[in-house]
């Protein structure tokens, strides 16, 4: 980990000591900087407001008499009062020396820090069901949680990325039904095609003929839906069910899979294999990596005894019925059915019973949810239940809502086939990557042709997907996310690519030996290399600010800028025609800062860097 900011803790120390000098008093709370509004402010900012109740003296008299108690240094060109603040002026050759030195000595841990090394963190995503293969909405919550686990990790945590796979129910009944029905004893294998695609069609064909039926029996009745409001509609959805022959098939499949038939739990162990066999692809693909993986089929009876010693100690209540109920009214919920009067438990549940599991395996602190925000009240009902019950650790769960992401041409629809899925998208995107360098005819190595492709084809993906805040509603456009230029990965890959190509046509320099030592920073300082270093210095606090509110998309706007900031300096300066020896070894050194920190940086989002593009 790096040692704190040479040039932070060179501020911070002087103003404790002005304060000190000034007023006779020791403060030894935490100091912290800001960024001015406007760079012609200064490089740091420091508001008084936390001194005037010790001091008893308003921000603005602070600031006014302890700017003169803070001389000049090496580091430091000039403080300014400006009303309640203190505005730090930082000596540019000071400002490049220490930057550059810090990333070039560290390349691999820039920006990483051990503010969170005493704290264990479990992160849950991706959390697919084996009925079909992961769509264009998983990819954004495996996105999610890559990030996110790697931004924390670099910050000093320790993380666990656990995955919770739906693996029972209904909706996994009906792909075994339809391909009981359907299947012809036909293996992925056999038909050339991806586990989990194979049985996912067989999902979307339960789904054709039970609509089939639902249409029948609509007509049969001479019913008019759009004559029917919300309320009506869902009584008659109630009794469509209750006679559909599809459907009570299906739950007579999931009655004899919770007993134990034999043949049914061979039929749904050979195709949920299928599907794992084509989930590990894609998750391979995309970089998805989990210390453990939960399965409900495994997990989901654990929650019934917490229930049940819950009603024991009087935190829950029961019904006439037989039902159990949690009341969570003074969490501004509702009440919530946690047994059906038959005993058997619902979701929330199951949840309650996993979550302990977790918390058993892991001994963390914190746990965090990467879900859709279609379950946010779940969410809600879950941390309040695990508050009545007691556990103390429930106050460190976290549910990091995203939101859901269409096409151009609408909402996606599992159940009538139109979603888009993950491995399609990738195989699509890779297609184009390739496309484009056919075109532009980039003399890449052959060997070299196709892992090229995959890479920018991955961090169009991926930067697309986290360029958007968890909480917004996207919607995914493939062709705008492979564009190398604005706001795309492929612009930030093609910003680092920048850099290697000067040093490929530097004869006998070598990107990786190159160094601070001899290096002449006095001849830095137009505008557009100050910028660059004041970006480079940001960096570890975007990365800290990134993980601490789980918004890997605040990275991302980094990145862009930063990259941005660079090829405004080489549209107007070179480096290689530089007017003098020291100046192209200052912009050498300077330019090989940003690609470590690009790639750094892209690298805690999930994504790689190719050499040439």
């Amino acid at each position: 980990m790096n040692s704190p900011k040479i040039i932070e803790t060179t501020i911070t120390d002087s103003i404790r000591t002005a304060i000190k000098t000034s007023y006779d008093v020791e403060f030894t709370e935490a100091i912290k900087l800001d960024a001015p509004p406007d760079e012609k402010m200064g490089d740091f900012a420091f508001g008084c407001f936390p001194l005037a109740k010790i001091l008893r003296a308003s921000p603005v008299q602070i600031a006014q008499k302890l700017a003169p108690a803070i001389a000049p240094n090496d580091l430091i060109d000039r403080v300014q009062p400006a009303g309640p603040y203190l505005n730090f002026f930082i000596n540019n050759q000071k400002l490049f020396q220490v930057t550059c030195s810090e990333i070039l000595s560290s390349p691999d841990t820039y920006g990483f820090s051990d503010t969170g090394k005493d704290e264990k963190i479990l992160i849950e995503y991706s959390a697919p069901n084996t009925n079909k293969p992961q769509h264009l909405g998983h990819i954004r919550n495996n996105c999610l949680g890559i990030a996110l686990t790697n931004l924390l990790r670099a910050i000093g945590h320790d993380v666990a990325p656990v995955n919770l796979v739906n693996d029972r129910g209904v909706h996994i009944c009906k792909s075994m039904l339809a391909y009981q029905e359907f299947g012809e004893e036909k293996t992925p294998k056999g038909e050339g095609i991806k586990g989990d695609h194979f049985v996912g069609s067989f999902y979307v064909k339960y789904e054709k003929e039970q609509k089939r039926e639902w249409q029948q029996w609509l007509s049969r009745r001479n019913i008019d839906l759009k004559a029917l409001d919300d309320q009506e509609r869902r009584k008659l959805d109630a009794q469509f069910l209750a006679e559909s022959r599809w459907y009570t098939r299906v739950q007579e499949m999931l009655q004899k899979w919770e007993a134990g038939d034999p043949e049914i739990k061979a039929l749904w162990q050979k195709m949920n294999d299928w599907v794992y066999e084509g989930f590990d692809v894609t998750y391979s693909r995309l970089g998805c990596r989990f210390e453990k993986v939960y399965k409900e089929s495994e997990t989901y009876e654990l929650g019934k005894q917490l229930v049940l010693q819950g009603l024991k100690q009087g935190i829950f209540y029961q019904k006439p019925d037989g039902s159990v109920w949690v009341d969570l009214e003074d969490q501004g919920l509702d009440h919530k059915i946690l047994l059906r009067r038959d005993g058997t438990s619902v979701y929330i549940t199951q949840d309650l019973g996993t979550t302990k599991l977790k918390f058993d395996d892991f001994k963390m602190q914190r746990a965090i949810w990467i879900v859709a925000d279609e379950q946010i009240y779940h969410f809600k009902v879950l941390f309040g239940t695990l508050k009545k019950l007691g556990f103390d650790w429930a106050d460190g769960c976290f549910h990091l809502a995203y939101g859901m992401v269409d096409l151009p041409e609408g909402k996606m629809k599992s159940r009538e086939g139109t979603v888009v899925d993950a491995d399609d998208l990738m195989d699509q995107l890779f297609q184009m990557e390739r496309a484009e360098i056919q075109s532009r005819d980039i003399p890449i190595p052959k060997d070299e042709f196709e892992q090229t492709a995959e890479i920018l084809a991955q961090g169009a993906l991926k930067f697309y997907i986290l360029k958007f805040g968890p909480q917004t509603r996207m919607t995914f456009d493939p062709k705008e996310s492979i564009s190398p230029l604005g706001f795309t990965g492929p612009y930030i890959q093609y910003a680092y690519v920048r850099v290697r190509s000067i040093f490929r046509k530097a004869d006998g320099l070598d990107f990786d030996s190159l160094n601070v030592s001899d290096c002449d920073f006095s001849v830095l300082g137009n505008p557009e290399e100050v910028a660059i270093a004041r970006k480079l210095h940001d960096f570890p606090t975007e990365v800290e600010i990134s993980a601490r509110t789980y918004n890997p998309s605040r990275l991302c706007t980094y990145l862009f800028e930063l990259a941005k900031t660079l090829n405004t300096f080489y549209h107007d300066h070179s480096v290689l025609k530089a007017e003098t020896e020291a100046l192209i070894q200052a912009r050498l050194v300077l330019s090989k800062a940003v690609a470590i920190v690009l790639r750094q940086g892209l690298r805690l989002l999930g994504i790689d860097v190719p050499e040439r593009m």
